[in-house]
């Protein structure tokens, strides 16, 4: 599109939004206008559709109720600019620069163009929303991942499915959000205000947890550590790092190197520590149950007493591992297979395994006595006989 086109449809659009004579609505569906610079314009109610405005400056525009369905604003400099209520299904955001801007009410869902085989979901990856407002706005299934929201509004908003992986959400209000199965693993949430939100089924492992607000939230069947708020901030760090390095198979955070930590008698539910060196760590009593320790690190450990119900211990090293007293059912695998012959836990599977055999030595054999009977001694057992033969009636002999 020529300049003088487009800035004839701007002119044209103002007017219109103004209701003035001689408006007409900007229809810019697919058009490119990629890297121009279109600073404190007005788009509302604009038809921009797959338009190309990556790598623009739009800083100050105004798209409330614009359709931006499968837009690209990839790389955009749109810091202070509203979108709110604005249709930007599918669209692509990736990179952009959001601060202040406001997205209330608008509509972030996946959006499926005619002809494509599967939803574009829209994609805010590493974009920039510090500030900004989505009070109400739909981001069902939206990608998040590494963005920066400190202090963004999201109350009331929809993020159900929605990958937040990675995201500084720190002092961000989510008050009253729905957030059903979203993956917050490894987001910064201190000082985040999380009261009455819905999060049932939602994946936050790794997230930091400082100073936020957690009244009245939802956290059925959530995949989180409530004890790790108890932590201190450099800790749950490490721990937030360690998961981005897990989950982005080494390329962000780093891995957790923490022997000979005493994290005893703490509640480390849902804990993240898969990879992580704990070597000589201290986990006396530690609630440590849905915890994943895959390939982690436990040479030495001390988890005598600890609740390792339902945690996931596979490729664990626990070689000389203390695990006496430790409650390990419903464990994969089983840790005192894991530890080898002669350890504690070892030694006391052996134990239990012949005090059951001596138990059930104790019980009534059914085959030999009467059900309800107990077995009786050998003096018991001749004086019965003795009294049948007694009792026996004499034959009487054929000669006399």
């Amino acid at each position: 599109m020529a300049p003088e086109e487009l800035v004839n449809v701007i002119k044209k659009h103002d007017r219109f939004v103004q209701g003035l004579v001689g408006g007409e609505r900007a229809v810019l569906a697919g058009a490119k206008l990629k890297g121009l610079r279109l600073t404190n314009l007005n788009f509302q109610h604009a038809i921009l559709s797959r338009i190309d405005f990556s790598g623009a400056t739009l800083e100050g525009c105004d798209f409330s109720f614009a359709d931006l369905f499968s837009a690209n604003l990839a790389g955009a400099a749109s810091n202070g600019a509203k979108f709110d209520r604005a249709d930007l299904r599918g669209a692509k955001l990736r990179g952009a620069k959001l601060q202040d801007a406001s997205f209330h009410e608008s509509d972030l869902r996946p959006g499926l163009v005619m002809g494509a085989a599967s939803e574009s979901v829209t994609d805010l990856t590493e974009a920039s929303l510090e500030r900004a407002n989505l009070e109400g706005a739909q981001f069902a299934r939206a990608c998040f991942q590494h963005a920066s929201m400190k202090d963004a509004v999201l109350r009331r908003a929809t993020m159900t499915a929605a990958d937040l992986h990675g995201a500084d959400l720190s002092g961000a209000d989510l008050e009253a959000a729905r957030g059903e199965s979203a993956n917050f693993s490894g987001a910064d949430l201190t000082g985040a205000r999380l009261d009455k939100a819905m999060l049932r089924g939602a994946n936050l492992r790794g997230a930091i947890l400082a100073q936020a607000s957690l009244a009245e939230t939802d956290l059925m069947d959530a995949r989180v550590s409530p004890g790790s708020r108890q932590l201190s901030v450099e800790l749950q760090r490490t721990l937030r790092d360690h998961a981005l390095w897990v989950e982005s198979n080494a390329g962000r955070g780093q891995r957790a190197t923490l022997p000979g930590i005493d994290l005893a008698g703490l509640d480390m539910r849902a804990a993240y520590f898969s990879g992580a060196d704990l070597s000589g760590a201290r986990l006396t009593a530690a609630k440590l149950s849905h915890g994943l320790f895959v390939l982690t690190d436990l040479t030495g450990a001390d988890l005598s007493n600890a609740d390792l119900r339902h945690a996931d211990l596979a490729g664990a090293n626990l070689s000389r591992a203390d695990l006496s007293f430790a409650d390990l059912r419903h464990a994969k695998p089983q840790a005192g297979r894991a530890q080898g012959p002669g350890g504690p836990a070892h030694r006391r599977s052996v134990a239990n395994q012949a005090h059951r055999r001596r138990l059930a030595r104790c019980q009534p054999d059914p085959r030999r006595h009467a059900p309800g009977r107990y077995p009786r001694g050998r003096a018991q057992r001749r004086q019965d006989r003795q009294h049948q033969r007694a009792q026996k009636p004499l034959i009487p002999n054929p000669n006399d």
